[in-house]
């Protein structure tokens, strides 16, 4: 594939890739030099709401559709190191997952056609990440581009982003919440245990508190007040058929025996 694949690096700026072509419209086309050597036919990867690794909004990879006699064209992942190399892009935003990467992109709008946020207000005066509905996620596996079937020179790949998936802690006598942990799809913490070598409980994953030691046999699910022990499992996942999360936090109560000379520091947040 490094053979065929052209990388563009960078290939577009922060602002946006139309207005970088535009710019160097008669002067000095980033792109001439490909076309120049036939590689015609780009596909843009659109980071959205995030940047890769390098800053950048957008990466553009360039090819040559005379390398695919089939018509059929295999796409690589900007973050394939294995075919990319040190040449590899990740895509990243602050608090947000990659679900994947989709072939629609769709801005989610109120009655008066203002973009909203993923939190469902105005964007524009949130200054929240704007939400967008997704389709055509594509399989890098299997997915092929029938070049054939292609209105133009140009594909866009947009990312599209879920927020993080979280643990979420509360004192059961007071509903205060006492910490969170960011976590991943079947991720698995630790719940306190008592140490039998020191005889304290140790909280392991858990926010811990100046004073104070987890009842290690009375934890208790949010819902329903089921008794957990050992570890907590995340059943959260990502359908991908429209990158949308699915039980991305999960919230726990716990409660406490009174303890001494622990000198625990209180934490908001892991």
């Amino acid at each position: 594939m490094n053979k065929i694949l052209k990388f563009l690096v960078p290939a577009v700026l922060l602002v946006s890739v139309l207005f970088a072509l535009t710019a160097c419209k008669g002067r000095d086309n980033p792109y001439k030099s490909n076309e120049d050597d036939g590689y015609t036919f780009n596909v843009r990867y659109d980071a959205g709401n995030g940047s890769f690794t390098t800053n950048t909004s957008v990466v553009v990879d360039s090819y040559n559709p005379d390398d695919f006699p089939s018509g059929s064209l295999p796409l690589v992942a900007p973050e394939n190191k294995s075919v990319r190399g040190d040449r590899a892009q990740v895509a990243k935003n602050n608090g947000f997952i990659l679900a994947g990467w989709y072939t629609e992109r769709t801005p989610v709008l109120d009655g008066e056609g203002r973009h909203l946020d993923y939190l469902g207000g105005i964007a524009s005066e949130s200054g929240l990440n704007p939400a967008y509905t997704y389709g055509g996620y594509w399989d890098f596996d299997n997915d092929r581009l029938d070049l054939s079937a292609i209105d133009g020179s140009t594909v866009t790949l947009y990312a599209a982003w879920v927020p993080e998936f979280y643990f979420e802690f509360y004192d059961v006598n007071t509903g205060e919440k006492l910490g969170e942990e960011i976590a991943s799809v079947g991720e698995r913490i630790i719940l306190p245990a008592l140490n039998r070598d020191t005889g304290r409980v140790e909280a392991n994953s858990l926010p811990q508190l100046i004073g104070r030691t987890y009842d290690v046999s009375n934890m208790y699910t949010e819902i329903g007040g089921n008794p957990v022990s050992g570890e907590l499992v995340h059943s959260g996942s990502i359908n991908l058929e429209n990158a949308t999360a699915e039980g991305s936090v999960m919230k726990y109560t716990s409660s406490f025996s009174r303890a001494s000379g622990i000198g625990f520091q209180p934490q908001t947040s892991l």
